[in-house]
């Protein structure tokens, strides 16, 4: 496991080791690579035959774009090292003094070198925007507390070899897809997989524009062989209608080549069942994340990671944290004593913390903690929808409105034009409604776009509004 460095190499040593790397053009020296702290060698070497053939095609691909802008330098460069031809051959070929030739190499070296650096970081910055682009929406902004658990569960992601399947297991709101989230951001740095995927199970459908229970796995094995061949084929599609046998062979094939694949949001038996079988045909030498409120804990063959809550500290600082976003004064001065009484109750659960400040903003701190003495050492479920009820109190009627809608977006966000249509209240009302639940923590500003800015919904608000406002409703 060998990281690629989030800063280029400075100049001037880079320059040498294109120097380096020239010379070995016909030499078959496999030891190694002066290329080696590129980024775009090591998604190179993933497929080459030899670090030798990997540093070849690194630098015949500089060369070709060394000479859309400076030919004679790219000229200089293939004469000398590609055709192998000495100095005073180059020279009486271009009809200059051998010095010249001298001083034009020099010159192309540098800028070759500039080329590469500029073409691995046109490399890194592609592959992250385009992972980033299935990726959930980040709505828990800063995370808090689990660099320890990103650099001990990397190492067996990014190390060859099993275990294959990695289940991230915790209650709701404890922070697994944020952990599943950070694991594979983390791994975007280094040239260990060659694609990734995220694939997420949702609990409802959408039918007729109305919200339906689906009495089946939320995530299909059919479903997730589709996701995952319709991200990681998107730039080189599939020829035609796949049957389904078809389809698993053809993601098989793709996998052959280490991906890094996180299933998100397993939440129910049936999902497990269905999709265990498929998920070891097809790991290895692909990677999967999978996050669960169940335990997998007698299921052979995987390494399970049971998330913990935060540390009293880090929960404080996140309090902190939330608070000064949403200008708490009281709370961001507040002595650890102070804050005591919300870890003891609430615990080191990150989106309870988030809920409870933001109830803040509606209640004073005391009145907080008055309602939070009421549930004190009840099971996660019950704090949260109690947290929940006393902000979905705090609300007006658009406001509620607007929550309700939100159930009818897409889970990777949806902007306000989305939910005036849905509700049609007016884009103010929305506006407002949209302000106050942020506030509260109940929507989530998601990406941005040039659209403008787009609103989730945490899933475990989603539920709270499936099971128990659309309960009191009916």
């Amino acid at each position: 496991m060998q990281a690629v460095s989030a800063t280029p190499p400075d100049p001037p040593p880079f320059r040498d080791a294109v120097h380096a790397a020239l010379r070995l053009w016909h030499k078959d020296d496999d030891d190694h690579s002066p290329l080696d702290s590129l980024f775009l060698y090591r998604l190179r070497r993933r497929r080459a035959a030899s670090n030798h053939q990997a540093t070849n095609e690194v630098l015949y691909e500089g060369l070709e774009s060394l000479a859309l802008r400076y030919p004679a330098s790219a000229a200089v460069l293939r004469m000398r090292f590609l055709d192998h031809q000495l100095a005073h051959a180059v020279a009486n070929q271009l009809n200059v003094a051998e010095s010249t030739v001298y001083a034009t190499q020099k010159d192309a070296l540098d800028r070759l070198a500039d080329t590469l650096l500029t073409l691995d970081q046109q490399a890194r910055a592609t592959r992250q925007s385009k992972v980033e682009g299935r990726l959930e929406p980040l709505s828990f902004g800063d995370l808090v507390g689990i660099d320890g658990h990103v650099a001990s569960l990397s190492k067996t992601l990014l190390t060859e070899g099993p275990p294959f399947l990695l289940a991230l297991e915790g209650i709701g709101g404890i922070g697994k897809s944020a952990l599943a989230d950070a694991l594979l951001r983390h791994a975007l740095s280094y040239a260990t997989f060659d694609d990734f995927g995220w694939v997420t199970a949702r609990q409802v459908s959408f039918l007729g524009g109305g919200i339906r229970p689906v009495a089946k796995p939320a995530l299909t094995a059919e479903a997730l062989i589709e996701a995952l061949l319709a991200q990681l084929t998107a730039d080189e599609p599939l020829p035609g209608a796949l049957t389904p046998p078809q389809a698993l062979e053809a993601l098989q094939a793709r996998l052959q080549q280490p991906h890094l694949i996180v299933v998100d949001n397993l939440e129910t038996v049936l999902d497990i069942e269905h999709l265990l079988p498929v998920l070891r045909r097809l790991a290895g030498p692909s990677k999967f994340v999978l996050t669960s409120r169940h335990s997998l804990f007698f299921e052979p063959g995987l390494r399970h990671f049971v998330v913990p809550e935060l540390a009293p500290q880090d929960a404080l600082l996140l309090l902190r944290r939330e608070a000064g976003l949403r200008c708490l004064g009281a709370i961001t001065a507040a002595s650890d004593d102070a804050l005591q009484p919300i870890y003891q109750t609430v615990g080191g659960n990150p989106l309870a913390l988030k809920l409870v400040i933001g109830l803040s903003c509606a209640l004073s701190l005391d009145e907080v903690l008055a309602n939070l003495a009421a549930v004190r050492g009840r099971k996660a479920e019950d704090l949260h929808n109690y947290v929940y009820r006393c902000s979905w109190e705090q609300l007006d009627q658009p406001a509620h409105e607007v929550l309700l809608a939100m159930l009818l977006i897409a889970p990777r966000g949806g902007v306000k034009e989305d939910l005036v249509a849905i509700t049609h209240l007016a884009p103010a009302e929305v506006g407002d409604a949209l302000e106050t639940l942020a506030a509260l923590n109940l929507v989530d500003y998601a990406q941005g776009d040039l659209h403008g800015k787009r609103y989730a919904i945490h899933q475990l608000t989603r539920r709270f509004l499936e099971h128990q406002v659309l309960g009191w409703r009916h």
